[in-house]
């Protein structure tokens, strides 16, 4: 949120008052996504390059804002504004891959990976799988080039995917769930239970998707801690127009 009185006396700003008020971004269209520990499953096993915390700004059910920080790592953290197609700070070690011709890996969860290793091995030839651990952190993976796509096939949930979502977009790529639709960002149902694809570009999405268009994608839980939602029953798997128990 920019703050245009940046030097008045905090004690005097009303932000709320503010936000209720902005003709830009009016307070109803706006929903924020918090996820203070990316990688919970990594965090207890001190492995904590996975662990990031994730912040994201939706306006009207589109990520317009990310950050993506690594609070175990050194440099600042990852800011994502996909509106204006611009990534800030993160890690400047890493170079970052905008719209090459890809890296030839699929990056997927090592805890929650489902069905995404039997997926890429049959649908995705000659692509090499890297497993890890948070959704922010997979997705960095993309953004710099060390992976070119990113699949999930089990459920996770709105704060997982949001910023990363953010950032792939920022940087020229493209992130839906495993039909291709748009990810449904419902704070009164925050759990998605269609699967995730995310490429580093948009030519790259549409050979994923073309592969995995008409395919089953098995879901098997996962997706990570808290939130309420529906259940996907045990064995379901993902068909065109929903869940087939």
């Amino acid at each position: 949120y920019y703050y245009s009185h940046l030097f008045e006396p905090i004690s005097s700003l009303n932000i709320l008052e503010d936000l209720q008020s902005d003709p830009v971004f009016p307070l109803e269209d706006l929903l924020v996504t918090i996820d203070p520990l990316d990688a919970t499953k990594e965090f207890t096993e001190n492995l904590l390059e996975y662990v990031t915390t994730q912040q994201c700004v939706l306006y009207k059910g589109k990520p317009i804002l990310g950050v993506i920080h690594q609070p175990f790592q050194s440099h600042e953290p990852t800011t994502a504004a996909p509106t204006i197609k611009q990534v800030f700070g993160g890690d400047k070690t890493k170079a970052v891959d905008q719209g090459g011709v890809g890296s030839g890996v699929v990056v997927m969860s090592r805890s929650h990976s489902g069905d995404a290793e039997r997926i890429v091995s049959e649908y995705f030839p000659n692509k090499q799988i890297l497993k890890a651990g948070g959704a922010g952190y997979k997705a960095l993976l993309v953004h710099s080039g060390e992976a070119e796509a990113y699949l999930h096939a089990t459920k996770s949930k709105i704060w997982d995917m949001c910023a990363p979502h953010a950032l792939l977009e920022a940087n020229g790529g493209k992130l839906t769930d495993t039909f291709g639709e748009d990810v449904k960002y419902n704070p009164e149902n925050p759990v998605l239970f269609r699967g995730v694809l995310g490429t580093s570009i948009g030519t790259l999405h549409s050979w994923y998707l073309e592969r995995l268009n008409g395919h089953e994608v098995s879901l098997s839980g996962g997706g990570g801690k808290g939130g309420s939602g529906p259940n996907v029953p045990k064995g379901a798997t993902l068909l065109k127009g929903g869940v087939r128990s």
